[in-house]
């Protein structure tokens, strides 16, 4: 509650000092009946009173407001980081199927490099084999030609 100071006096609790005209503003009940009877503050007027009442109740309502717009700033700041964060995970689904695609395009381009890879090993194999058979064709067409020379000879 509030008080007119009338009279100097000291509050007992923080130890301020007030001097007359200022207001002094108590929960203490027992500290102010004391200061009344003791000539230091007079009870508010009626007309007082009412102000004091409207003062909080301004007070109360522009809190009441000020945690209402914080509360709105609060569900806009989470909203728009909602929305911050739908937007990283499609740009992140949109990332990993563009990374899926270029697998699948790499395992398709690894696979067609071993096909490739296994038919030149193929070929080799054949040219190898082909090569082998032409030398022992070569060995035994030698060994015929001396052959008949000897025939001939003999």
């Amino acid at each position: 509650m509030k008080f007119t100071v009338i009279a100097g006096c000291v509050d007992r609790h923080t130890g301020k000092r007030f001097q007359r005209g200022d207001t002094f503003e108590t929960k203490d009940e027992e500290q102010a009946e004391r200061l009344i009877k003791a000539g230091c503050l007079r009870r508010p007027t009626e007309a007082e009173a009412r102000a004091a009442q409207e003062e909080a109740e301004s007070r109360r309502a522009a809190e009441d407001a000020a945690a209402a717009e914080r509360k709105r700033l609060a569900n806009e700041s989470a909203a728009a980081e909602q929305r911050r964060l739908a937007d990283e995970a499609e740009t992140q689904r949109r990332r990993q199927a563009e990374l899926d695609r270029l697998t699948a395009e790499i395992e398709a381009a690894q696979e067609r490099l071993r096909e490739t890879n296994d038919a030149a090993s193929a070929a080799e194999e054949r040219r190898r084999v082909a090569e082998q058979a032409a030398v022992e064709a070569e060995a035994r067409l030698a060994k015929a030609n001396e052959a008949a020379s000897k025939a001939k000879k003999a």
